[in-house]
């Protein structure tokens, strides 16, 4: 059924590789630190990560996702060389505002947060620049191995400390040192990485040219990430740290194969879309394609945790965690629809409909807001979850349909 290019699925099985191990070494880890830490530490440091990746939103502006489209190398260094000095500066302001509010005594409790988010939200932008260099280029090998790399750093760190002083405090700084090894891993493989300090006299340019990214897919981004960590936040705020201790795992859980199957499916899938839309002016087959191998490799898995999702939780990871259980069997639906989802709508970028991706956005933030808010209206936490899994499963179909229209070459933005 899914014959594609060897090169394709060459790329898809090198980032494959990377990923599964990865996730397997994060999901591996995760009976262990279940047992050592508490719902309520998961729930504070899913609580920490939900704002740091929004904020991690403009650590670049998005001008990243313009390095993968860029008419010409010199534009993609030019660009990627615009988004560390963007990260630096979002950095800086992080920093620069936490020293203020320490100084005014505002924000005690938390403030010691600030100065690692400013780091942390640096090396997120880093990061993100980097891997998107080095998929423009295809060293996927590279991206696999910075990927193991990072999590293996995280799981030493995270158990170490759950022996030593279990607290959310080293979840977080497990997550930071991370991320900070694989920035330096990527500038320690990568030798071409000083080539785009001959272009920052393009930056300029670049920032005009792909001016849409922090226009309006900036804005979508925050919305996207917005509506991902948004459970977190608001079912800590409406129903406690302990509920957003076992949402975190559900979502840790179910998030795990998205990120596995469908990241590596999208470093290579926007490499050829990418490719087929200058050589053909569209996509279509690869399109359907993907999309069909997806759903297959899904649904079984699906129907386990539908079924079976509160028995499988209490095996793995102890009986204190059945409700993260149950939270599974009702949001699956939903992660079904992500998954499937998640490579194929980058063809927003490539058709450049960011303004279409930012409205679609915006409803995804509203269907959250609209269901957990009616969850604690009814003070049910249960309902809440429900009623976000359908918007969700309505959203990604709706996305499905709109990315197929692009594939196809229909409502591209014409340059």
């Amino acid at each position: 059924m899914f014959s594609l290019k060897s090169s394709f699925l060459k790329n898809v099985l090198t980032l494959f590789t990377g990923s599964i191990l990865s996730q397997v070494i994060t999901l591996a880890i995760s009976p262990i630190l279940t047992r050592q830490y508490s719902p309520n530490d998961f729930g504070e440091y899913a609580f920490y990560l939900s704002i740091i990746t929004i904020l991690s939103v403009v650590a670049t502006g998005r001008y990243e996702l313009a390095i993968m489209i860029a008419d010409g190398n010199e534009k993609a260094d030019a660009t990627t060389y615009l988004c560390l000095i963007i990260s630096l500066l979002a950095g800086g302001f992080v920093l620069i505002t936490a020293i203020i509010l320490k100084s005014f005594g505002f924000f005690i409790k938390y403030n010691h947060l600030l100065f690692y988010a400013a780091f942390h939200i640096m090396l997120i932008g880093f990061y993100n620049t980097f891997y998107h260099r080095l998929n423009r280029y295809g060293r996927f090998n590279m991206i696999s191995m910075v990927v193991i790399v990072q999590s293996s750093v995280v799981a030493i760190y995270q158990i170490a400390f759950g022996f030593i002083n279990p607290g959310s405090i080293h979840l977080i700084v497990g997550n930071i040192l991370g991320i900070f090894t694989s920035v330096l891993t990527i500038l320690f493989l990568d030798r071409g990485i000083g080539n785009i300090f001959k272009y920052r006299g393009m930056i300029l340019e670049m920032s005009r040219r792909y001016i849409n990214f922090p226009k309006f897919d900036l804005w979508a981004g925050l919305f996207n990430i917005g509506f991902q960590q948004l459970p977190v936040i608001l079912i800590t705020t409406l129903f406690g740290t302990t509920n957003g201790g076992y949402f975190s795992l559900t979502q840790r859980v179910l998030q795990a194969p998205v990120s596995l199957i469908g990241g590596s499916i999208l470093g290579a899938f926007r490499q050829k879309a990418v490719e087929d839309f200058r050589n053909y002016g569209q996509c279509s087959r690869l399109f359907l394609k993907v999309m069909y191998f997806m759903f297959f490799l899904a649904i079984l898995p699906t129907l386990l945790v539908l079924f079976y999702g509160k028995s499988i939780f209490e095996y793995l990871f102890g009986s204190q965690w059945g409700t993260a259980g149950l939270f599974s069997q009702i949001m699956i639906l939903a992660f079904l629809a992500r998954f499937v989802a998640s490579p194929l709508t980058y063809l927003f970028y490539i058709a450049e409909r960011q303004d279409w991706n930012l409205i679609g956005q915006v409803l995804f933030i509203i269907v959250t807001f609209l269901g957990f808010f009616i969850g604690y209206k009814f003070d049910s936490v249960v309902l809440g979850l429900v009623i976000y899994t359908a918007g969700n499963c309505v959203l990604y179909t709706l996305y499905l349909y709109i990315s197929y229209l692009f594939s196809k070459g229909l409502y591209v933005y014409k340059r």
